[in-house]
């Protein structure tokens, strides 16, 4: 009950984004309201089970390249939505798909597990309660049963969302960041061309794809990207949830 029931999904927290130049010209000003910026982004979840007399708590993180655009970071799903590469929002899709179900299901599973549990618990009080009322009453041993009964029935909801929980975070991970390390120069190729495309339209001439060096150092070395400034070594590269 514990493992399934003590179990969080991640939080994040992200880079700040770079500030721009203090003088900017109309069109400056439309571009970057518009344009994507990369960020790192950080995700710390953890889960609690029993060991004998002990309890466990794990604790996890993963990282991953966040999008901002203008002044509002968009999460990784909708950011790619936008992307001028048909290919690469349809293989995210899919990735995404394979763990869709399990990450609807999780909340079910476990909110049933302890609505159950509780129940059984509240089922099992209510017997106590006669006893104290009435030590004598035929209906303590079978509210009392009651109760256990409920309180069992738990159990297989609870097994069903442990079975769930890691999915369940896998998908909650890649919804928020972008985290295919095999599809990166795609990703970058994709912000680039989206830029370009923004340039245009605000009559700007100079696109880029601002990125923070924490994404940077995410980002494949074979990605055409800036690399991040000479200095303490970069966090690994995109790692994976458990």
């Amino acid at each position: 009950m514990v493992a399934a029931l003590g179990a969080c999904m991640p939080t994040y927290s992200f880079d700040r984004a770079p500030l721009p130049e203090a003088t900017q010209s109309e069109q400056a000003a439309c571009y970057r309201a518009k344009r994507y910026q990369l960020l790192r982004g950080d995700a710390q979840w953890s889960a609690s089970h029993r060991e004998g007399d002990y309890m466990i708590t794990e604790y996890w993180s993963a990282q991953g390249v966040a999008f901002r655009r203008g002044d509002m970071r968009i999460d990784a799903v909708d950011a790619l939505e936008t992307l001028p590469d048909p290919e690469l929002v349809k293989g995210y899709r899919t990735v995404l798909a394979e763990t869709e179900g399990k990450y609807s299901r999780y909340p079910v599973y476990r909110n049933v597990a302890l609505g159950l549990a509780l129940g059984g618990l509240g089922i099992t009080l209510g017997a106590l309660g006669i006893v104290i009322a009435d030590s004598d009453s035929d209906l303590v041993l079978p509210v009392a049963f009651a109760g256990a009964g409920v309180a069992l029935l738990s159990v297989i909801p609870t097994i069903l969302a442990a079975g769930a929980y890691k999915p369940a975070v896998q998908h909650d991970l890649d919804r928020h960041l972008y985290r295919r390390a095999e599809w990166a120069e795609r990703m970058y190729s994709a912000v680039e061309q989206y830029n370009q495309r923004v340039a245009q339209e605000c009559s700007h001439a100079t696109p880029d794809v601002p990125m923070t060096p924490g994404a940077a150092g995410l980002i494949q070395s074979s990605v055409r990207a800036p690399q991040a400034p000479t200095g303490p070594p970069p966090p690994a590269p995109f790692a994976p949830a458990p």
